[in-house]
């Protein structure tokens, strides 16, 4: 099962722990080896969210910016400033941070500027205390404190798409829960989604 997706145990209705026929299927898993024989216990499954990669800053001190391949990022971090993300090659916030910016020709420049943290809320808390001027977090955590505010959103071409496909299991797929994935993938929890930082299909 991939390991590159922040969860949504909080933002998720806590009935979904209580409903073993509804599952959440990280597209890695699907990507994966046993991919084959593990979708085939699937009754259905639907492409519903994505998490957002995003740029911070302590909310007394966010400008606006657009990410683009043209950005100045060690202007924006001046002579000593460092940007807060989850370790590079483990965390899967940094992974897909150095990703971001490995391909908008920035990773070499600002490499030795990186902090990574054991998770995407170590990271994020190092800009609320100030520690940092710059994190890049997931929106979806950016959107839980207002001691941050997201400063720019990186292009989703910039790295690989943090999605959340929804399943009901064969054999499972009882009335009840058929009810239930079909509010999970329904208007109403998309509006929950969006309101976590979520963007929706």
């Amino acid at each position: 099962m991939s390991q590159l997706l922040p969860p949504l145990g909080a933002v998720l209705p806590e009935a979904l722990l209580a409903v073993s026929a509804i599952v959440l299927i990280l597209i890695g898993a699907l990507r994966g080896e046993g991919a084959a024989s593990f979708v085939t216990g699937l009754a259905i499954a639907v492409l519903v969210a994505a998490g957002i990669l995003v740029l911070v800053a302590p909310a007394d001190s966010a400008k606006p910016v657009e990410i683009t391949k043209s950005l100045d990022l060690l202007k924006l971090l001046g002579p000593d400033g460092k940007i807060a993300t989850g370790l590079t090659d483990s965390v899967p916030v940094g992974i897909y941070a150095k990703t971001a910016l490995t391909n908008l020709g920035m990773w070499d420049s600002v490499r030795e500027r990186i902090v990574g943290a054991e998770s995407v809320r170590a990271a994020l808390a190092l800009v609320e205390r100030g520690e940092v001027p710059l994190g890049i977090v997931y929106a979806t955590d950016a959107a839980i404190t207002p001691k941050v505010k997201v400063v720019g959103v990186f292009p989703a071409d910039t790295h690989p798409p943090v999605e959340y496909p929804f399943a009901l299991l064969k054999g499972h797929d009882s009335a009840e829960a058929k009810a239930f994935f079909k509010f999970l993938v329904g208007p109403e929890a998309k509006e929950i989604y969006k309101k976590y930082g979520f963007s929706v299909k």
